[in-house]
């Protein structure tokens, strides 16, 4: 487990590899938050849990990657907000639910593919994403989805199968 709290604030954390074979299951709640300099970070399939803001505000992060056989089910309240600098993000197809901001304020951010497993959508999770386009594979929005999931009106694509992003 990373604990929570364990690297808030570290501004000159620049990257965070945690390989495959690791035992952790948990990062904490506002693990790397505020860390501004965290340029990115590989999330291994030991992982199941990542606690609200623990990425929130790392102004620097660009690039989040998921194990390919991820057994993360949940991106919680505003785990990635305020990262400012992410282009891109592919959600792994372990995750059913995303949390209320969970990209929030994540400006740069231009495409997201958001796998048919998520099933719970929380409110504005893309608000003050000015340059979002959003690819669904479910064919449309699915009932458990908040009426405000996407308040700042990006572009929705629905039905979307086998895309891949290019970094």
């Amino acid at each position: 487990m990373i604990e929570k709290n364990a690297f808030r604030g570290c501004i000159k954390l620049k990257s965070v590899a945690i390989g495959d074979n690791s035992q952790l299951t948990t990062i904490g709640d506002y693990a790397f938050y505020e860390c501004s300099s965290l340029a990115s970070i590989i999330i291994p399939n030991s992982v199941i849990t990542i606690g609200i803001y623990a990425f929130s505000d790392c102004s620097s992060l660009k690039e989040v990657i998921f194990s390919e056989d991820s057994k993360l089910t949940l991106i919680d309240f505003r785990v990635f907000s305020g990262c400012s600098s992410l282009t891109t993000i592919v959600i792994p197809n372990s995750v059913t639910e995303i949390g209320d901001y969970a990209f929030f304020g994540c400006t740069a951010l231009s495409s997201i593919i958001i796998p048919e497993s998520v099933t719970t959508m929380g409110s504005k999770v893309f608000q003050k994403c000015t340059s979002l386009t959003i690819y669904c594979e479910a064919l449309s929005q699915p009932s458990g989805w908040m009426y405000d999931w996407n308040y700042s009106n990006c572009p929705v694509e629905w039905g979307i199968q086998n895309l891949e992003i290019s970094k």
